[in-house]
């Protein structure tokens, strides 16, 4: 069942992603060319803070207007945990949290983005804004550690990530079970137009796996590449 009207690559469809391409620009020039290493610090405080900020109110808002539940709403789908891990990153810089927000949201929001799923959408516009906002706040902190942070991923981090993520889909299957919920979407099949996703219940849980080991080698690419220039910082804390 369709939640909300939403024509995927169609022109509002354009406008956001082109919308978050200009936000995430406009972070990456200024921090990049015109800020000291104080004001950057400043700065990715007031990210962490906004990506906080930004769950808070879309619970809020949906408390109030009673559409608040526990099977949808806590932050246990993986990109409410690649948000967390990304404002966790901003404040600690803390290599292995970086690389996990970096998996997560280049491999989970960007297809958010690329193919959001109108299914889950019940506020109407507001969740068209928010989908958008939510998920490229994302990418622009994590591309923000990238950038402007130098921070890159270690060899084999693609592989310690995705082993990250099926131990911890371990507790959410669990709380799945426990409650009715479909975090990860283990249990029902997410809607949306993407055409990774292939077959029913359980087969489709199959070509996530393979969709993430394939998504991760390709994320880990440019990763790779940077490494190897000058400049990069590989590693601030363990």
């Amino acid at each position: 069942m369709r939640g909300y009207p939403f024509d995927t690559f169609g022109p509002k469809h354009f406008l956001y992603m082109a919308g978050v391409a200009g936000v995430l620009t406009f972070f990456l020039v200024v921090g990049k060319r015109y800020l000291n290493e104080g004001q950057r610090r400043q700065v990715a405080v007031a990210m962490a803070v906004f990506g906080l900020t930004q769950e808070l109110v879309d619970d809020l808002v949906r408390i109030v207007h009673d559409v608040w539940t526990v099977h949808d709403s806590l932050p246990l789908h993986l990109c409410s945990l690649g948000m967390l891990m990304s404002v966790w990153a901003l404040v600690s810089r803390r290599q292995l949290i970086f690389e996990v927000a970096y998996y997560w949201g280049f491999a989970a929001s960007s297809q958010a983005i690329l193919t959001p799923d109108n299914t889950r959408w019940t506020m109407g516009e507001f969740d068209i804004l928010w989908n958008f906002l939510s998920h490229g706040a994302i990418l622009v902190n994590v591309s923000w550690l990238i950038v402007v942070e130098g921070m890159r991923c270690r060899p084999w981090s693609w592989l310690r990530v995705f082993l990250i993520t099926n131990l911890v889909t371990v507790p959410i299957a669990l709380f799945n079970l426990a409650t009715g919920a479909n975090y990860f979407f283990i249990c029902r099949k997410p809607g949306g137009n993407s055409p990774f996703l292939i077959g029913e219940w359980p087969w489709y849980i199959l070509s996530f796996e393979v969709l993430a080991v394939s998504f991760f080698l390709i994320v880990y690419l440019p990763m790779r590449l940077a490494r190897g220039g000058a400049g990069g910082r590989a590693e601030v804390t363990p």
